[in-house]
């Protein structure tokens, strides 16, 4: 049976190799590099043997000079960088960035000459000075020098700790589809021609080296009054080469004997800091040759090397025989990662795909068998790449698996091309049975080591093992949405007094889920109030989502809450999103206690109908935002009718205090359109809105823009302008409802001017007080309050136009500083004017101003603002109402619970 067996896979292993194009170039390495680790430089000449195995006759070669792509902010790499929010290399310093040069190209023996790309900056033509036939070799030789950038992407410098990628003149892969040259990215990684690589490689004597490859005996050799040492590597079947230079290193060296019996010569270095976590990775780093060799295959090669690299590497990143991995303070994790990193020695190093263009073939591919070495380790673990991925599904916002790599959004790069791959071939294995699958994959690595890898050719491999299910499942490659195996049907309930469940919800998908808990509430006429949150707000997110938040005030003795429905659609074509929602909440906005010392409460019911549509964007990776939106406000209130009545009598007339309760309904309809780019650099947004009702027509404009600077921080800038037609018949109003609560205002919003109840405020009609200190952020944004006039300053029932500036103070200058925990410290400016300045006789000025200071705390959610200097009229109001501690009475605070919310539309989780 076994015989029978190892035929027919060696029987099946041709077919799939014949699927492969017949022939692939190689290319051979002989390369002499020095570091200069005070210049963070590197020096070097290469020698390159061409080998033209193609039926071709070439005329040039492209080469790939990939450290150019950290010479300016002008390349492919910021592009995507930028586009994936990071700022790092843009921002970067002259000294950081990096480069390559001082290239004198010759072509056996001749002089050649080079074209840039028109295109890539990091991208030239070879011009050969003589034709190359197939089956010609051509040799290559050029001097080159390198300015290593600081490590903002796989390789440079962090430190004194040198991690040396992608740094010599390499030429572009050419196979049946052509020629591929590509420019380096971050998101993308490579495709390049098999050889064998012997490079030597100079350091100063106190560095030790890590390299691609075996170190040759008596190769580490001092040369003579330089202060430097050399050290020569060399390995075959490979297609990348890779070192890494620290003077701190500390080296363990072991024996890896695979099942098949074949030994691995196994070293890991790492920094004394790391000590405590990686004196355990070189045991990690066996445990994952022994599983990869076992399902896979035997290790292709005969070393493999593990190095801790700095903090500023960021994750793992694999090359032949070489890996390095950021510090990890967590065992379970550096173990996992150590295992997914070696692994590409068979899913990249062995088989080498075009990962630029395929780059599910290696990850994917990888990723399937890294949750197998997690599940025999360490048993099932919370599934939260499946919980993002269906939630990425469900809004369409997900990408097929064959999307090329700089094509795909940063999440959906994580999400599609290494989760979703893996739960591809997991539905595959489903079919096949395990045994069947490790034969099939097995297979696929004998017939297609050290060979280019194409996904045509897999597929004729899965159809020769599943002729009857193959296409089925080559078919969901290039479909978006969910797996079969992706599709649960179970309801998960969620609830605080069972910790159990959350992690079942975790571990094992859901269709729906709904999580219950306590939740407290406060304001000052309620009181505290005692809730329960029912929800199934949770990832991925229905159709139909329901949050009930029920409430009982122990104050006002009363129930209160708030509550929202939404039904949202995704349709195919036309709009991205349509939205169909429905709020209503109920609290106490006010209270009044008469001279009996009897308290009355007056509350308010909102209902908030509307619908919003989110405009399509063709380019899937925008980070633009374009809304229509319509929303309805009906708003009921109960104002006080506070009276006096007159009881005589035959001694005295006395007045007695009467205080009624009225019903007040009033409408708004309001209609908004939005555009938002949440892009890093320079991210803004517009809203251009209309709110109308029987009393008012108000026309409002808000922009948004904010200036990046270079280290943290930056300068926000606010535009406002408003326009309002309204009632001037006092008559026309129902009680309780006054005209100039819609007025624009420049001065601090307060709660009686939050007609919309929009906002959270703690003691919404207060007017004295540190409650009333409270403010939205609306119309002109001025953050000082007059809550004592009649009429605040700056009010205007015709126009307004206001700026507002916010910019952070750098931390050096920040006097918060001295303080045991980081508080930031911003400075804002506000200018502003209004249609009753400009008419004759007004006082104070046609400007409005104000400066001060303002404390962002947690991430902005609460805002603390200290006006400091103003426009006379603020001084005069100042000084008359706070002749004592005047700094903290004209403070204002703002609670901005909408900031959660838009970080969670950011993410467009719900």
């Amino acid at each position: 049976m076994k015989r029978t067996l190892s035929a027919f896979v060696l029987l099946l292993a041709l077919s799939a190799h014949a699927q492969q194009a017949s022939w692939q170039q190689r290319t051979d390495y002989v390369i002499d590099i020095t570091l200069d680790p005070a210049a963070k430089s590197l020096d070097g000449f290469e020698k390159l043997s061409y080998h033209n195995a193609s039926p071709d006759t070439l005329r040039f070669i492209w080469f790939h000079l990939w450290p150019n792509a950290f010479k300016n902010d002008h390349t492919a790499f910021t592009d995507q960088q930028l586009r994936n929010g990071d700022t790092r290399f843009y921002f970067s310093g002259k000294e950081e960035r990096g480069y390559m040069n001082r290239l004198d190209f010759r072509v056996d023996g001749q002089p050649a000459r080079t074209e840039d790309h028109p295109q890539w900056i990091d991208v030239v033509k070879l011009l050969l000075p003589q034709p190359l036939a197939p089956g010609a070799t051509a040799h290559i030789s050029t001097p080159f020098h390198v300015k290593l950038p600081f490590n903002f992407s796989r390789g440079g410098y962090a430190g004194r700790s040198f991690q040396v990628t992608q740094w010599y003149p390499k030429p572009a892969v050419y196979d049946a589809q052509g020629w591929h040259p590509m420019p380096y990215l971050d998101q993308g990684e490579f495709y390049s021609e098999f050889g064998k690589y012997d490079v030597r490689i100079s350091v100063p004597r106190n560095y030790t080296v890590a390299a691609t490859g075996a170190l040759q005996e008596n190769a580490d050799t001092p040369l003579n009054n330089t202060g430097l040492k050399s050290l020569q590597f060399v390995q075959d079947n490979i297609h990348d080469f890779a070192w890494f230079a620290d003077s701190s290193f500390i080296v363990k060296n072991d024996t890896c004997r695979l099942p098949s019996g074949k030994v691995i010569q196994v070293s890991t270095y790492y920094t004394s800091s790391e000590r405590k976590y990686w004196d355990s990775g070189i045991h990690y780093a066996k445990a994952a040759l022994r599983f990869y060799s076992a399902q896979v295959g035997d290790y292709p090669y005969d070393v493999c090397k593990v190095v801790q690299g700095p903090e500023a590497f960021g994750g793992g990143m694999e090359y032949p025989t070489i890996t390095v991995i950021e510090p990890m303070h967590d065992a379970k994790q550096l173990d996992i990662t150590i295992a997914h990193e070696i692994g590409h020695n068979w899913f990249y190093s062995a088989l080498a795909n075009n990962e630029r263009d395929h780059p599910w073939l290696d990850e994917g591919f990888n990723s399937f068998y890294e949750y197998q070495y997690t599940k025999l380790r360490y048993g099932s673990d919370p599934n939260l790449e499946d919980l993002l991925f269906r939630t990425q599904a469900r809004q369409k916002r997900d990408q097929p698996i064959s999307t090329a790599s700089n094509s795909m959004t940063a999440d959906n790069y994580v999400l599609v091309t290494y989760h979703k791959t893996a739960r591809w071939l997991q539905g595959i294995e489903q079919h096949l049975g395990a045994d069947s699958m490790r034969a099939m994959m097995q297979a696929w690595y004998t017939s297609n080591r050290f060979r280019h890898v194409q996904p045509a050719a897999f597929y004729a491999h899965l159809r020769a093992w599943m002729p009857d299910r193959a296409d089925a499942f080559i078919q969901q490659v290039d479909r978006a949405g969910t797996l079969p195996l992706q599709q649960p049907t179970r309801t998960a309930f969620v609830h605080i007094l069972n910790p159990a469940s959350f992690r079942n919800y975790l571990q094992q998908p859901a269709r729906t889920a709904w999580l219950a808990t306590l939740a407290p509430g406060t304001n000052q006429y309620d009181g505290f109030q005692a809730g329960i949150l029912l929800t199934n707000y949770l990832l991925p997110p229905p159709k139909l989502r329901v949050l009930l938040l029920p409430f009982y005030a122990t104050r006002s003795k009363q129930l209160t809450g708030l509550g929202r429905i939404a039904y949202t659609v995704y349709p195919d074509r036309g709009p991205k999103r349509l939205d169909f929602f429905a709020a209503a909440s109920t609290f106490s906005y006010n209270e009044f206690t008469d001279d009996k010392g009897q308290r009355f409460t007056a509350r308010f019911i909102k209902l908030a109908p509307g619908i919003e549509i989110e405009l399509r964007q063709r380019d899937p990776r925008s980070t633009i935002r374009r809304t229509l939106q319509w929303k309805s406000y009906f708003i009921g209130e109960q104002p006080f009718r506070i009276s006096y009545d007159e009881v005589i009598t035959p001694v005295d007339t006395t007045y007695v205090l009467n205080t009624q309760k009225r019903e007040l309904r009033y409408s708004i309809q309001q209609f908004t359109f939005g555009v938002e780019d949440s892009r890093t650099l320079y991210p803004y947004s517009g809203a251009l809105w209309v709110q109308t009702s029987a009393y008012f027509t108000r026309l409002n404009f808000e922009g948004n823009y904010f200036f990046n600077y270079a280290k943290e921080g930056g300068l926000a800038v606010r535009l406002f302008a408003g326009k309002l037609f309204y009632e001037q018949r006092q008559s026309a109003y129902p009680y309780g409802l006054y005209p100039s609560r819609f007025f624009l205002s420049m001065s601090g919003v307060g709660g009686q001017e939050d007609y919309t109840y929009s906002h959270y405020f703690h003691a919404r009609s207060a007017f004295e007080g540190a409650s009333s200190q409270q403010i939205a952020i609306r119309d002109g944004g001025f953050k000082m309050r007059t809550p004592l006039l009649s009429a605040p300053v700056g009010q205007s029932d015709d126009w307004l136009v206001a700026v507002n500036f916010n910019t952070s103070i750098p931390q050096a200058l920040n006097p918060l500083r001295v303080l045991p925990f980081k508080v930031p410290l911003h400075f804002f400016f506000d200018i502003g004017t209004q249609s009753g300045a400009w008419k004759d006789g007004a006082e104070g000025g046609r400007f409005l101003f104000e400066a001060g200071l303002h404390l962002p705390v947690i991430k902005g959610l609460v805002n603390v603002y200290f006006p400091i200097v103003y426009s006379p009229v603020y001084q005069d109001y100042a000084r008359s109402m706070y002749p004592k501690n005047r700094l903290f009475k004209t403070m204002t605070f703002s609670l901005d619970l909408q900031h959660a919310s838009r970080l969670v539309k950011n993410r467009r989780l719900f």
